[in-house]
């Protein structure tokens, strides 16, 4: 009687197992389904989202492609004299606002440097103050 009890526990183990086993398969099918449909959610918003940066793209270059022709056509439409004026004047405008630039660049260089810098200090100096720290507790417990 003993071995069909054992028996019987050994088939019922076995069955619980397998049915463990089946229901962690589902519940990981759910899973994967949930982030299957988040990841195509997530692709859809981004791509609704790029629309909305082609449309602006579309108008801020739309916009220039008006703005030159505009310009092409006061040159065309003024005489030689005046279109010469509006060429340097605007080739001294864009190096002006080129050497504008570069002192920006420039300083933004400088001051990212710096708190770059102002950073890595602080985090030595804690680097220092632990390393201190650490030597006086090593000579109050060799005393």
């Amino acid at each position: 009687f003993e071995h069909i009890k054992l028996s019987a526990v050994q088939i019922q183990s076995q069955t619980r197992g397998w049915v463990e086993r089946a229901r962690f398969a589902r519940y990981l099918r759910l899973v994967r389904g949930c982030i299957a449909l988040q990841a195509i959610a997530r692709g859809a918003a981004t791509r609704r989202g790029l629309g909305v940066h082609d449309d602006s793209a579309r108008s801020i270059q739309r916009s220039w492609r008006a703005h030159i022709m505009h310009r092409h056509q006061r040159l065309e439409e003024g005489n030689k004299k005046d279109a010469s004026a509006v060429v340097l004047q605007s080739s001294l405008r864009a190096i002006s606002a080129s050497r504008s630039y570069e002192r920006q660049k420039s300083s933004a260089i400088l001051l990212q440097s710096a708190l770059r810098m102002s950073v890595e200090k602080a985090r030595y100096n804690n680097y220092l103050a632990l390393v201190r720290g650490v030597v006086i507790l090593q000579s109050i417990s060799r005393r």
